[in-house]
């Protein structure tokens, strides 16, 4: 049985067997063209000009050639029975040949999917007791798209769902890019969006499934997944609350019912809906208007005199109940990575002093500037603001010892003017407790 994982590595797999080394990387993309169409049919013109856009058409029709001729003889196939069909005018994948495709797979389960719905909408956190939440019928399974190959899956709809979402190992095709192939390159990234949107369709339907299932633990799982990529979602959060709540643990869920609240005030003006408010209406919860001030503790020295900031920031990105980017851009968030980078430097490191990083998903290396130490320094300002703004108090604690500096003291009375009451500085103070600020 042939396998093609274009989202896993190898790619191709004959009865288990690699295949990747026994084709060239444009035979790759042909099948990866050929299968992304809805018809798996290309015409032979079109995947020249996207193969070998700079070739002749001579060249460019043998080289399709010798990457069909290469494909057969790595699939071992006979005349009569090819995985690529070809023609004068096209090439198509043939129908009737058995082989599995996980992008495939993916469409034919998003397509099941959506047909299925609920039978009353939006779940509720009255339905977490329920012994009846089962899922829909059988038809609504994304068993189908592995019928050509395996048979159906004998498993839940909730199972099948995690197995499809399990093929998301890696970005589509994540190892390749086509040196003067600028459409064909273009198409992969397409793809990649397109399947990124896919997973977190998908990763939403498994997180109701397994919640009508009565599956809880996977569906709390899927549902912190789900708002990693979309923490706007607030059917899923409905969810996710729900399932706190009528565990009992109504701390945790009253923490994440106002980082919700706070990140969609923040960023879009609104407050969560009324059904969204009204699942804590028969529970005690903190006083969401009142929360509890989040404390970070740090360590200031007179040398290097910015130090004060990078030990916040590590406070800031350790600290359990609080997560930075809940307030902080992408920008700002690899504005402050690289403090720890100025740290092992002198405090005056020049503005426009080159910092080699790696991506951790190309593995490329970079070279990008290091961001001005007053740009970082007023993102930290705009970022205490946001949360003072949300309605959570803030508290700086330096630890005993400590040494304020002029940048730190600077900062807290900025803050203190901007905020009132939600900002404090202190100073924890071993032998006399902990007393207020700001302090020279």
């Amino acid at each position: 049985m042939l396998t093609v994982s274009f989202m896993d590595n190898p790619i191709l797999r004959l009865d288990g067997r690699p295949l990747d080394d026994k084709v060239s990387q444009k035979t790759i993309a042909l099948l990866a063209l050929l299968m992304m169409r809805e018809n798996k049919t290309m015409r032979r013109a079109e995947l020249i000009d996207i193969l070998w856009p700079d070739s002749s058409e001579d060249a460019g029709k043998y080289n399709l050639r010798f990457n069909l001729w290469q494909l057969r003889k790595a699939l071992g196939e006979r005349d009569d029975k090819t995985l690529v069909l070809g023609s004068r005018a096209d090439c198509r994948i043939n129908p009737d040949y058995e082989y599995v495709c996980d992008i495939e797979i993916v469409e034919r389960c998003r397509l099941a999917e959506a047909s299925y719905s609920t039978a009353s909408g939006t779940p509720g956190a009255d339905r977490i007791n329920s012994e009846d939440s089962t899922a829909s019928s059988a038809s609504t399974r994304c068993a189908g798209p592995y019928s050509s190959a395996s048979g159906d899956l004998e498993k839940s709809g909730g199972d099948e769902l995690e197995t499809v979402l399990d093929m998301f190992r890696r970005d589509f095709l994540s190892d390749y890019y086509f040196r003067g192939c600028s459409e064909l390159n273009d198409m992969i990234v397409m793809e990649r969006y397109r399947l990124e949107n896919q997973y977190l369709r998908l990763m939403r339907a498994y997180v109701r499934r397994t919640f009508e299932e009565g599956n809880y633990p996977k569906s709390l799982a899927a549902a912190e997944k789900a708002l990693e990529m979309d923490p706007y979602d607030e059917d899923i959060t409905y969810i996710q609350l729900s399932i706190l709540l009528n565990r009992g643990n109504f701390s945790e869920a009253g923490k994440q019912y106002q980082r919700f609240r706070m990140k969609l005030m923040a960023d879009i003006g609104v407050e969560p809906s009324e059904a969204l408010k009204e699942l804590f209406r028969d529970f005690t919860l903190p006083d969401p208007e009142h929360p509890e001030p989040v404390e970070f503790l740090f360590t200031s020295v007179s040398v290097p005199q910015y130090f004060w900031l990078t030990d916040l920031l590590r406070a800031m990105y350790e600290k359990d109940d609080f997560r930075l980017t809940d307030y902080a851009t992408q920008a700002q968030l690899e504005d402050f990575a690289y403090m720890q980078y100025r740290l092992r430097h002198d405090s005056t490191v020049p503005t426009k002093t080159a910092v080699t990083t790696t991506s951790a998903t190309t593995g490329r290396m970079t070279k990008t500037f290091a961001p001005p130490i007053e740009r970082i320094l007023d993102e930290l300002l705009t970022v205490i603001d946001a949360v003072c703004g949300s309605g959570v108090p803030v508290n700086f604690s330096l630890t005993p010892g400590s040494e304020i500096s002029e940048s730190l003291y600077g900062i807290t009375q900025i803050l203190a003017a901007r905020n009132g009451d939600k900002f404090h500085f202190k100073r924890a103070d071993a032998a006399a407790g902990t007393k207020d600020g700001p302090m020279r």
